[in-house]
């Protein structure tokens, strides 16, 4: 498994067997197929169909589906009730760098969310397809750690 793998599954159909292999190199020794620990089902936003979140807590990763279409990867490090992602990650990321480590490694991000009461930080790079979200909501830390990635097409 690559980092270019998350990409090329992104608009697969949720039955593909390719989502089924990306999953069993994660846990190699582990039952195949890997089923999902749960499945959360969202309402959708604005010009957006429904998502259903295919959470696979052991390997740190939930799939998001708009009408059984993959549509992002959430990794996670170790929150949220997930155990902490191990496979690669693309653009050179590494679970827990700092946001300092990240903007050095891949520029000035697009977008930037919450912070203050607006709760934990992110930084999004929409042609990277890249939502990076932080522990903290401290915009002047530079030490704020990765706590979670978001992998969406490019924008």
């Amino acid at each position: 498994m690559d980092d270019k793998n998350y990409y090329r599954l992104l608009g697969r159909r949720e039955d593909d067997p390719a989502i089924a292999e990306f999953l069993q190199a994660l846990q190699p020794s582990g039952p195949f197929p890997i089923l999902p620990t749960s499945k959360e089902s969202f309402k959708a936003l604005a010009g957006r169909p429904p998502c259903v979140y295919h959470n696979y807590k052991s390997l740190g990763v939930s799939l998001c589906f708009e009408d059984s279409v993959l549509r992002a990867f959430h990794l996670y490090k170790g929150s949220h009730g997930y155990s902490t992602f191990s496979g690669p990650l693309p653009h050179g990321v590494r679970i827990g760098m700092c946001g300092a480590d990240l903007v050095k490694l891949l520029g000035e991000p697009d977008g930037k969310l919450g912070g203050g009461r607006g709760g934990p930080i992110s930084l999004t790079y929409k042609d990277k397809g890249l939502q990076l979200n932080f522990v903290g909501n401290d915009w002047e830390d530079r030490g704020n750690l990765l706590d979670s990635i978001t992998i969406h097409e490019p924008l």
